[in-house]
């Protein structure tokens, strides 16, 4: 019978592991009614912890996120989440899933999940470690009603993955999921838990985990999943620096201080505060969900990596817009035209 890491080893903290190795990490996320809300709560706070162990940097480590039930979404893609801020703010996005209640109710669809952590990382980096952490919770699935059929679509869209040089890793609550043990060859990188309270005790050997892959130094083996284990980053504490009343929080822009009390509040749902007005906004128009700021106060511009989308300015502030159809923007004539335009792009 195939072995599951369960989560009551015990193994010597050590702190020689070196996480600070390039990669490109995307972690799924079950977001659908079927877990409960008394467990999903600690998912922000696991998921914040788990990329403190990376060194977040465009040209280091970058990390995607997928919320998933009945469909998946994405998150946060593999250039969104290129700095501690912008990543836990769209963790905090992800842990506000009545946002996103159309595509996920109804349960969960693994191999869909699968299948888009796939496509995210194919569209990364060619040179870089590629890792995919599949969470999943009971053992549900939309897939059918058929567990063999179950079984087979999880081991496809593994497979595939796997096929592609991806990483998997895999996390089940709950329950046993039918081919759960199929997402991944590698035995020590399964790993399941009774309930998402327990997460505090997966983060360690889930984190140490992924980082083996980032560190050749490291073996692990299946008589020795865990030859070596990393504690926790230490957390970062806030102070207030200024008498200004609200200051945006350094780690997550999804929070700010009120000052000088050093009081952290959190934005309503699907809002990030912007210093610009010193207050929660849309996060459409905060560049640190964008992820882009304007060249100029007014006018439009290119988006600096997709040049499907433009920039329209005003006020200094960046609303990102997407070009109709199949069209691309074109700088010099700012505005969109068929990609096959004779006019010369900067791209």
């Amino acid at each position: 019978m195939e072995r599951l890491v369960l989560l009551f080893i015990t193994v010597g903290t050590v702190l020689s592991l070196d996480c600070n190795g390039q990669a490109d990490i995307v972690i799924a996320v079950p977001g659908s009614e079927t877990v409960p809300k008394s467990e999903f709560r600690f998912l922000e706070n696991f998921l914040t912890q788990l990329v403190s162990y990376y060194n977040i940097a465009r040209d280091n480590t970058r990390v995607g996120l997928v919320l998933y039930g009945r469909e998946p979404v994405v998150i946060a893609d593999l250039h969104q989440g290129v700095t501690r801020q912008t990543l836990n703010s769209r963790i905090t996005l992800l842990s506000q899933r009545k946002l996103y209640t159309a595509a996920i109710s109804g349960g969960q669809n693994v191999p869909k999940a699968i299948q888009k952590v796939h496509k995210l990382l194919s569209a990364g980096r060619g040179t870089v470690p590629k890792i995919g952490v599949i969470m999943t919770y009971g053992g549900a699935d939309l897939t059918s009603p058929d567990e063999q059929t179950v079984i087979a679509s999880i081991s496809s869209a593994s497979a595939a993955a796997l096929n592609d040089g991806i990483n998997l890793f895999a996390t089940n609550t709950g329950g046993g999921l039918p081919g759960f043990v199929n997402i991944t060859m590698d035995t020590c990188r399964l790993f399941s838990l009774g309930s998402y309270d327990n997460l505090k005790t997966l983060l360690p050997y889930l984190a140490s985990s992924t980082c083996y892959v980032l560190d050749p130094s490291v073996n692990p083996s299946p008589q020795q999943c865990f030859p070596d284990v990393q504690s926790p980053p230490p957390q970062e504490i806030f102070q207030c620096q200024t008498q200004a009343v609200y200051v945006a929080d350094p780690q997550n822009c999804a929070y700010y201080y009120v000052c000088p009390m050093g009081i952290r509040m959190l934005c309503a749902p699907g809002s990030f505060f912007d210093p610009l007005i010193s207050r929660c906004n849309n996060k459409e128009a905060v560049s640190c969900y964008t992820g882009v700021t304007c060249p100029a106060p007014k006018g439009l511009f290119p988006h600096p990596w997709d040049n499907t989308k433009f920039l329209s300015c005003s006020q200094n502030i960046p609303y990102v817009n997407d070009c109709p159809g199949d069209l691309v923007f074109y700088p010099l004539k700012s505005e969109c035209d068929y990609p096959d335009n004779s006019v010369t792009t900067s791209y």
